[in-house]
C-alpha cells in the first residue's frame, strides 16, 4: 500500500507525484519530505491582468434632413360641370357653375344664382363678342371651350383707371392698370338715318377720349326715348340703362346696357362722374 506523502500542509498524493518507490516494510527508514524547487524571484514572466479592451469610437448620429416642402401645385384647370347648351330651364348647378366662371373672368353676370336671366346672357354675349362668336346669348359648345380657357377680353389703355368702349366689339370694358377687371354687353349707334325736328342725323357713337360729366339718378324721357339712369360724357351722348341691347348696334348714338347693369355701375363706383372713357 502508498501512503500519502506530507508536503508541509499540502496533501501530495502518488498519483499526482508518480514517484517510483520500493516496497515499504517495518524496516524501512523514514522517508524524508520531498521539497519542490522554488524559482527565483524574476524568472518567471509577470502575470498579466485582463488585456484592456479598447472604447469603441463614439458615432455621432446624422443629423436629421429636413423632408422638403412639397412644391405648391398651380392653379387648378377649371373643367365645367356640365354636357351640353345651357339656356333658360337648364339645371340650376350647372347654370350657377357657368355664372361663378364668367364672373371669374371679369364678365358681369350680376350675383350667380342658378338662374339663367337677362343678366346671365348679356354676360355670355360679352364674352361672344370678345371672343369673335356668334352672339346667341347661351352657353354652347364654343361657350365652353373659352370659359375652359380662361380667355378675358384685352384692353387697349395701359395704365390708370378707366373706361373703353369698343364700338367693333359692342363692348364696355372697365380697365384698371392695363387689366380688363369687368367686361359688359352694350349696344352703340347702329349707322342708320333718323329724324328729329325735321333734320336727319345718323345714329352714330363719337369715338375719342372723354370723362363723365354728368349723370341722373334715375328715368329720364328724351325725344328720342326714355334714358335710365345716364351717365352723359359728351353733349346728349351717355351710358344708360335700356330695356333693349341686342348683339349688335341698335342705339341712336348712346351706349345702351341692360338696366341691372346701369344700377350696378352706379352702386359699385365703376363710373363715377369725372372717370375717364375712351371710345374707338
Amino acid at each position: 500500500m502508498r501512503r500519502p506523502l506530507l508536503l508541509g500542509s499540502v496533501l501530495v498524493t502518488a498519483a499526482a507525484l508518480l514517484l517510483p518507490v520500493a516496497p515499504a516494510s517495518a524496516e524501512d527508514p523514514p522517508v524524508a519530505p520531498i521539497v519542490l524547487p522554488v524559482p527565483p524571484p524574476g524568472s518567471l514572466p509577470p502575470v498579466q491582468g485582463p488585456l484592456p479592451i479598447k472604447p469603441k469610437p463614439v458615432v455621432k448620429p446624422k443629423p436629421l434632413v429636413k423632408p422638403a416642402a412639397p412644391k405648391p401645385l398651380g392653379p387648378k384647370a377649371w373643367a365645367p360641370s356640365w354636357e351640353g347648351t345651357l339656356a333658360s330651364g337648364s339645371p340650376r348647378a350647372a347654370i350657377k357653375a357657368a355664372q361663378l366662371r364668367l364672373t371669374a373672368l371679369g364678365y358681369w353676370a350680376g350675383t350667380p344664382s342658378g338662374q339663367f336671366g337677362p343678366q346671365t346672357s348679356q354676360a355670355v354675349m360679352a364674352l361672344q363678342k370678345s371672343s369673335g362668336l356668334p352672339r346667341t346669348g347661351r352657353v354652347d359648345a364654343a361657350v365652353r371651350k373659352v370659359l375652359i380657357a380662361g380667355t378675358r377680353p384685352q384692353a387697349r389703355t395701359t395704365s390708370g383707371t378707366t373706361l373703353e368702349i369698343d364700338i367693333k366689339r359692342q363692348l364696355l370694358l372697365s380697365v384698371v392698370e392695363g387689366r380688363t377687371v369687368w367686361a359688359l354687353n352694350t349696344s352703340t349707334g347702329s349707322g342708320r338715318a333718323y329724324y328729329q325736328d325735321g333734320n336727319r342725323y345718323i345714329s352714330r357713337t363719337p369715338r375719342g377720349r372723354f370723362a363723365i360729366t354728368r349723370q341722373i339718378n334715375g328715368r329720364r324721357v328724351s325725344a328720342l326715348g326714355v334714358l335710365w339712369r345716364p351717365k352723359y360724357f359728351t353733349g346728349g351722348y351717355a351710358m344708360h340703362g335700356s330695356n333693349s341691347i341686342p348683339g349688335y348696334p341698335a342705339s341712336h348714338g348712346c351706349a345702351r346696357l341692360s338696366n341691372t347693369a346701369i344700377d350696378w355701375l352706379w352702386s359699385s363706383g365703376q363710373a363715377p362722374v369725372g372717370r375717364k372713357l375712351w371710345i374707338y
